[in-house]
């Protein structure tokens, strides 16, 4: 959740800096933006394919974390208690991820198109970017699952607001959580792709030798270094 404050942060600085370039952009006579070489056009695109980039990145850790929400959330009531607390980063995500969706909108089909996403004031995911939407939607229905849960414990009697006493609570209320109620979403997979032999002789080969002539120096046995023909002991890696 950390991680994707972070990247979400840098993603709101950089759809600021398409709208100040928009809001900056000179124009010509005819009230056109100006076309030159010199105009502001070669740094928007630049910041656009940064925010393709983020984009993609934060996607993956929304997917992550659907697939921890999904699969293995009443394993991870820490999880649970930080979504809990960091949930204005998503709120804030959602809202920044519609104003690119529309300033998308606009760009391939005019005002009308971007008029037809709405604001998405006040609907959590649903004004959210498409890509994201569902994904979102469902951390959003964890952070109503356990808020509503926790405001039940306090209907019930006064409930300590400390850090320790909360975790308790939401350790408790993971028990019962039910991932049915989140929404189909694509899960993420990865392959485990080893590099080719070569690189791995390269630095293993180098490397276990080095860890053979400490062991010899350790014993005080004797090790002509000279004869090393394998490789170069001045570039044996020093750690692992």
């Amino acid at each position: 959740v950390g991680l994707f404050e972070a990247m979400a942060k840098r993603y709101r600085m950089l759809l600021a800096r398409t709208q100040d370039d928009d809001e900056s952009s000179p124009r010509d006579d005819g009230g056109a933006p100006d076309s030159s070489p010199a105009s502001p056009k070669t740094a928007k695109r630049s910041a656009y394919l940064e925010i393709e980039v983020s984009e993609h990145y934060l996607r993956i850790v929304l997917e992550l974390l659907n697939a921890v929400a999904s699969e293995s959330l009443e394993r991870n009531p820490e999880m649970a208690y930080v979504m809990l607390y960091k949930s204005e980063v998503f709120e804030t995500f959602a809202a920044a991820s519609s104003e690119m969706a529309r300033m998308e909108a606009r760009m391939r089909g005019g005002s009308m198109a971007a008029e037809a996403l709405g604001d998405g004031a006040g609907c959590e995911n649903g004004g959210a970017h498409p890509q994201f939407r569902n994904l979102l939607g469902n951390l959003f229905a964890v952070i109503r699952f356990f808020t509503r849960r926790l405001e039940g414990d306090d209907n019930d009697g006064e409930m300590s607001t400390s850090a320790s006493a909360l975790l308790v609570k939401v350790e408790a209320a993971c028990r019962s959580w039910q991932p049915n109620i989140l929404s189909d979403v694509h899960q993420t997979s990865y392959q485990y792709e080893e590099e080719p032999p070569k690189a791995h002789a390269e630095y293993f080969v180098p490397y276990v030798w080095r860890l053979a002539r400490n062991a010899v120096d350790q014993t005080k046995s004797y090790f002509d270094t000279d004869r090393i023909g394998l490789y170069a002991v001045d570039t044996v890696p020093k750690s692992f």
